[in-house]
């Protein structure tokens, strides 16, 4: 397994981004330009080729060759790549990507000040009740990390919203789900600077010690150099 972040820069000159959404399908960018704001369509645009460069670089396969298929839940995944999965998330400045021969979920937050009407809808009474008993500096910490875990799990699972973040409890080591103890998943905490909260799980417990990242530019030209790339 391979975890990749990629910074998601504060403008993209206009013809540079003409140049790289010619390398996604034209559902995705139809969806793309749905979104109003510009850092949403940089997020979701950088996504997408990160998961193409990671293919494009790890399997003999050009980018035109690249489709992606769904599962009934909306998870991306690509059919002909049996041993490939992926997973990605981004917030705000930081668009993330995993990698892995099995199943794999992720997920980053920027940490911010709690939203108290969210805690009831994301956390069971067990896990209500821990972050009561922290302090706010802790508590702060605690449930982002929660969050995260319980995001990149149902992301894991690939059946993203339709399973309540509060219908299943984490404990130190292991997840428990409905009435059963998951002891087929394993997950990873990890920090970008100070202001990120980012977990992933995989059914594996194979997670790699730090994050990769990939500079925006060396993404850019990787693509931008090669007109093969473009698929219209």
């Amino acid at each position: 397994m391979n975890i990749y972040k990629v910074r998601v820069p504060g403008n993209i000159e206009h013809d540079i981004m003409q140049k790289l959404i010619r390398l996604v399908s034209k559902e995705k960018q139809m969806k793309i330009q749905k979104y109003k704001r510009k850092p949403d369509q940089y997020s979701a645009l950088i996504g997408d080729i990160l998961i193409r460069y990671l293919i494009t670089t790890n399997f003999s396969k050009e980018n035109k060759d690249i489709k992606y298929e769904y599962n009934e839940y909306g998870k991306p995944y690509v059919d002909e790549l049996n041993n490939f999965h992926f997973n990605i998330s981004h917030s705000e400045s930081w668009v993330v990507g995993a990698i892995h021969e099995e199943e794999v979920g992720i997920d980053v937050e920027k940490v911010r000040p709690i939203d108290t009407t969210m805690i009831k809808n994301i956390f069971t009474e067990e896990e209500f009740n821990y972050l009561n008993s922290l302090n706010v500096e802790q508590q702060l910490e605690v449930f982002y990390e929660l969050w995260t875990i319980k995001e990149s799990f149902v992301k894991w699972i690939g059946k993203g919203l339709t399973i309540p973040l509060n219908s299943f409890v984490i404990n130190k080591n292991t997840i428990f789900y409905g009435d059963m103890l998951s002891n087929e998943v394993y997950y990873k905490k990890f920090t970008i600077g100070k202001d990120y909260k980012l977990s992933c799980c995989a059914s594996l417990d194979s997670f790699p010690e730090s994050i990769i990242e990939i500079d925006f530019v060396d993404l850019c030209y990787y693509f931008i150099e090669n007109k093969d790339f473009y698929l219209v």
